[in-house]
């Protein structure tokens, strides 16, 4: 999936969600006083994160771009950390994150805040279901009071009994949120991006009834799959109707 300059937004989980009256997220910079609508940076340092979505929604591709973003401007001696459990899986977990050379540094140097973001827990949670517990465990050994963690979870698979292991962990209930669609806006970004007629584009999709796919990057891509040979919007629109799974 081509990466595009989007600025995501994030609502509490269970909350409402404002849509425009087409089907894309309501944008909340033309109306800043949009409920249950937040910019990742007004919800970052409330405590532990658990930052969950529905699939093809792009959870992954955006907090990881928050963690670049966060090592990008971050000073010594805080530090952000990525960790991807799916490539974690033949290894221990303790192995994996105490022997981290940047974690390590951070332990030993009693000074700063680690900024750990842990994706993929929904996809080991199928192959392993006690590994949120041990996570959390391992977790629990660390100096909470300079850790800022972000969990990342399908919103289906989230356990909910380790909201309480959180608590228990950090002293308050974890704080969750889940990744909105995308805006007109981005969508039509990433059209221009493509070298495709931005409005032309978004007018095909709104009249054609597939809003709801394009406002997911994961359905959104598959306009620019490989081997499309078709004029923009009827390589889109063919995709959809041959009823292709999403990424």
């Amino acid at each position: 999936m081509a990466l595009y300059p989007w600025k995501r937004f994030w609502a509490g989980y269970g909350g409402p969600m404002t849509l425009s009256p087409e089907g894309f997220l309501a944008d909340p910079e033309i109306q800043p006083f949009l409920e249950n609508v937040f910019a990742f940076e007004q919800i970052s340092g409330l405590g532990p994160l658990i930052l969950m979505g529905e699939p093809a929604i792009g959870k992954s591709t955006a907090v990881e771009a928050v963690c670049r973003e966060a090592r990008e401007i971050l000073t010594h001696p805080d530090i952000a950390v990525w960790k991807d459990l799916r490539k974690l899986l033949p290894w221990d977990l303790r192995v994996e994150f105490l022997a981290d050379p940047e974690i390590q540094r951070w332990m030993s140097s009693k000074v700063g805040i680690l900024h750990l973001f842990v994706d993929s827990l929904d996809e080991m949670l199928r192959v392993d279901g006690g590994i949120g517990t041990r996570l959390v465990n391992l977790i629990s050994g660390l100096d909470l009071g300079r850790l800022n963690l972000h969990l990342v979870c399908r919103t289906a698979d989230w356990p909910h009994s380790l909201d309480r292991e959180i608590e228990d962990c950090f002293g308050v209930p974890p704080f969750k949120y889940e990744l909105l669609l995308l805006r007109r806006c981005d969508i039509e970004l990433a059209a221009e991006q493509e070298g495709i007629d931005p409005k032309a584009f978004v007018d095909e999709v709104s009249s054609r009834g597939v809003v709801g796919l394009a406002t997911k990057p994961g359905t959104l891509a598959m306009w620019n799959a490989p081997g499309l040979t078709e004029a923009p919007f009827l390589g889109f629109s063919r995709i959809l109707e041959e009823g292709v799974p999403a990424p």
